[in-house]
Protein backbone atom coordinates (compact mmCIF):
# COMPACT_ATOMS: atom_id res chain seq x y z
CA UNK A 1 0.00 0.00 0.00
CA UNK A 2 1.28 3.66 -0.69
CA UNK A 3 -0.60 6.74 0.50
CA UNK A 4 1.25 9.57 -1.78
CA UNK A 5 -0.72 12.24 0.60
CA UNK A 6 -3.79 12.13 3.04
CA UNK A 7 -6.24 12.33 -0.33
CA UNK A 8 -4.35 9.60 -2.13
CA UNK A 9 -4.11 5.79 -1.39
CA UNK A 10 -2.89 3.26 -3.84
CA UNK A 11 -2.96 -0.31 -2.94
CA UNK A 12 -1.63 -3.91 -4.62
CA UNK A 13 -1.84 -6.89 -4.32
CA UNK A 14 -0.85 -11.03 -5.53
CA UNK A 15 -2.99 -14.01 -5.25
CA UNK A 16 -1.95 -17.21 -6.63
CA UNK A 17 -4.43 -20.17 -6.83
CA UNK A 18 -4.30 -23.60 -7.37
CA UNK A 19 -7.22 -25.27 -8.67
CA UNK A 20 -7.59 -29.07 -8.25
CA UNK A 21 -10.96 -30.21 -8.57
CA UNK A 22 -12.15 -34.11 -8.48
CA UNK A 23 -13.41 -34.34 -11.71
CA UNK A 24 -10.43 -32.48 -13.19
CA UNK A 25 -7.61 -33.70 -15.67
CA UNK A 26 -5.14 -31.91 -13.34
CA UNK A 27 -4.93 -28.59 -11.33
CA UNK A 28 -4.13 -25.38 -12.74
CA UNK A 29 -2.61 -22.02 -11.70
CA UNK A 30 -3.87 -18.77 -11.65
CA UNK A 31 -2.37 -15.96 -10.94
CA UNK A 32 -4.35 -12.54 -9.79
CA UNK A 33 -3.07 -8.90 -9.56
CA UNK A 34 -5.34 -6.35 -7.94
CA UNK A 35 -4.80 -2.57 -8.00
CA UNK A 36 -7.25 -0.20 -6.27
CA UNK A 37 -6.98 3.85 -6.08
CA UNK A 38 -8.46 6.06 -4.46
CA UNK A 39 -8.16 10.05 -4.15
CA UNK A 40 -10.59 12.52 -2.04
CA UNK A 41 -11.15 15.00 -4.38
CA UNK A 42 -12.77 17.43 -2.22
CA UNK A 43 -14.47 16.68 1.71
CA UNK A 44 -17.81 15.81 -0.28
CA UNK A 45 -16.20 13.97 -3.18
CA UNK A 46 -14.37 10.58 -3.30
CA UNK A 47 -13.82 8.50 -6.56
CA UNK A 48 -11.86 5.12 -6.98
CA UNK A 49 -11.20 2.42 -9.40
CA UNK A 50 -10.37 -1.35 -8.85
CA UNK A 51 -8.72 -3.49 -11.62
CA UNK A 52 -7.78 -7.48 -11.67
CA UNK A 53 -6.40 -9.24 -13.93
CA UNK A 54 -6.13 -12.42 -13.87
CA UNK A 55 -4.08 -15.07 -16.26
CA UNK A 56 -4.07 -18.75 -16.36
CA UNK A 57 -4.39 -22.31 -18.17
CA UNK A 58 -7.85 -21.61 -19.11
CA UNK A 59 -8.42 -18.20 -18.32
CA UNK A 60 -7.36 -14.73 -19.38
CA UNK A 61 -9.19 -11.84 -18.14
CA UNK A 62 -9.35 -8.24 -16.96
CA UNK A 63 -12.12 -6.53 -14.67
CA UNK A 64 -12.59 -2.56 -14.24
CA UNK A 65 -14.49 -0.91 -11.54
CA UNK A 66 -14.60 2.09 -10.57
CA UNK A 67 -16.71 3.99 -7.88
CA UNK A 68 -17.48 7.82 -7.51
CA UNK A 69 -19.23 8.80 -3.92
CA UNK A 70 -20.93 12.26 -2.77
CA UNK A 71 -21.93 13.26 0.09
CA UNK A 72 -23.59 16.72 0.78
CA UNK A 73 -23.04 18.60 3.58
CA UNK A 74 -26.39 19.23 5.42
Amino acid sequence: AFAASRTVDITWRYRPTLFDYVASTGPVLLHSIVLDGRIAVSSELDAGVSALATVGENQKSIALLGTIVWRPLP
